[in-house]
């Protein structure tokens, strides 16, 4: 009677324990869901911390998503694709750069992750309508009001 008594005790004592480790594995299995709008929130905080390297496989990567649905997720928030919002950081950043600096083009280029002069110069005019050295020409040296009468 005494070893049935104990028997039973470790099996129930066993049986917790396995409960309590699926559980715990359950769990730890189990990730954490946000609402879509703090994975774009998360995916936006990335990409302006690392626009000048970032790609959106490591955006996806970063918040957990598939690309695919990162990329639905966002247009749904945004408006625009992950791939545009980055553009859109690097060129803001570019145009901070053109007009705050004295940087060569080609170090305005790279420091907002374009390698390649001529692709950053052919995105930078295909947004603004001409190209970095002239939008940083007539941005500093707006054209004047010459031929109005300062005299009234």
């Amino acid at each position: 009677q005494n070893v049935y008594s104990h028997t039973g005790l470790l099996l129930e004592y066993i049986s917790i324990a396995v409960d309590s480790y699926y559980k715990s594995e359950k769990f730890e299995s189990q990730k954490k869901e946000y609402p879509a709008d703090e994975y774009v929130q998360y995916a936006v905080d990335f990409i302006r911390s690392n626009y000048p390297t970032a790609r959106i496989g490591d955006v996806a990567k970063y918040v957990g998503l598939h690309r695919s649905y990162l990329t639905n997720l966002f247009k749904a928030k945004m408006g625009i694709s992950p791939q545009e919002y980055l553009m859109q950081c690097k060129l803001n950043h570019a145009c901070y750069l053109l007009l705050q600096t004295d940087a060569q083009i080609q170090d305005v280029a790279k420091r907002v992750g374009y390698d390649n002069l001529l692709t950053f110069s052919k995105i930078f005019k295909s947004k603004y309508g001409m190209s970095p050295k002239k939008y940083r020409e007539q941005k500093r040296n707006p054209p004047s009001a010459a031929g109005r009468s300062t005299q009234e």
